[in-house]
């Protein structure tokens, strides 16, 4: 899932170190684009399918606010925009957990009932298609 290790506050400030030259979203923008132009010149053509990611929560003072902050108002609707872009399909992964806390083992990462809901939304997707 792209974006939640992107989400880290750590690579959204100022001090951030990297050799790219622009912001943090020009960064994730720059390399989903990048992405995205790698699968779409493909011979075999590939459907490309962006997600929005799914929930991070924040679980006893984890530290995890900063990223889920970072993941919904920045990183998801830069997704969306690529999305637009590209005209390619966009799921909306964060809508299928978004009330089910209780799959996420650390506010990151899911339990293996939370990845069947995913894998679920997504075999759903990949059927009307094909």
């Amino acid at each position: 899932m792209l974006g939640t290790n992107d989400a880290n506050p750590k690579w959204w400030n100022s001090q951030r170190e990297t050799s790219f030259k622009g912001t943090a979203a020009e960064e994730f923008t720059f390399g989903l684009d990048s992405l995205i132009n790698s699968f779409a010149n493909l011979a075999t053509k590939p459907d490309i399918i962006l997600c929005k990611p799914i929930p991070v929560f924040v679980k006893n003072d984890s530290g995890q606010e900063g990223r889920r902050k970072n993941l919904e108002e920045k990183i998801a609707p830069l997704i969306a925009e690529a999305a637009k872009k590209h005209n390619l399909k966009l799921v909306d992964l964060y809508q299928v957990l978004k009330d089910r806390e209780e799959l996420s083992t650390d506010g990151v990462h899911y339990s293996e009932e939370g990845y069947s809901l995913i894998a679920e939304k997504l075999k759903t997707i990949v059927q009307k298609k094909y």
